[in-house]
């Protein structure tokens, strides 16, 4: 498939629409029978021109769709000095290209939220404490923890046993 689309590097968002274009001709009726906007946005060279050509099979049957005609009316995506001036040429890169492709609330609230932590430290955690206290103690033999849509439950065995799992 990725041959037919003319060779899309695998990363985001290309990944993304190819697999989900594989789902559809794997799952639907016949090959190409949908193709979403995304594929159609790439076949018209919204995301740059195409590695090489696309398999005319595949590009006659997107130039056959209504949606395709209407996609191509979109008005094309401003360029990056068009995006500076119009969300503010002292923005670093990242936050440009988040502020071009989100909605601002959401950048907003990132921005709010602060950096996220990089180290994962499990002190921070009661939750793990108390497992590690309770599974280091060899009184208990069964522990069991649930809420809503989680169960964990943990068991021991006596060594050389024989554990039926359900």
């Amino acid at each position: 498939m990725r041959e037919e689309l003319g060779w899309p590097i695998v990363m985001t968002p290309f990944a993304q629409m190819v697999i989900t274009q594989a789902v559809m001709n794997v799952t639907g009726k016949e090959r190409y029978a949908v193709i979403p906007d995304e594929i159609i946005r790439y076949a018209l060279g919204r995301f740059g021109k195409p590695n090489v050509p696309i398999a005319p099979e595949v590009m006659a049957r997107i130039e056959s769709l209504p949606r395709t005609r209407e996609l191509r009316t979109e008005p094309p995506m401003p360029s990056v000095a068009e995006l500076r001036q119009r969300l503010g040429p002292q923005l670093e890169d990242e936050e440009l290209l988040l502020r071009a492709t989100m909605p601002a609330g959401l950048v907003d609230a990132m921005a709010a939220a602060g950096p996220a932590p990089r180290h994962y430290d499990p002190a921070s955690k009661p939750v793990l404490a108390l497992l590690r206290t309770l599974t280091a103690r060899r009184d208990v033999s069964q522990i069991l923890l649930e809420k809503a849509g989680f169960r964990l439950e943990l068991r021991r065995f006596a060594p050389g046993s024989t554990a039926v799992r359900g």
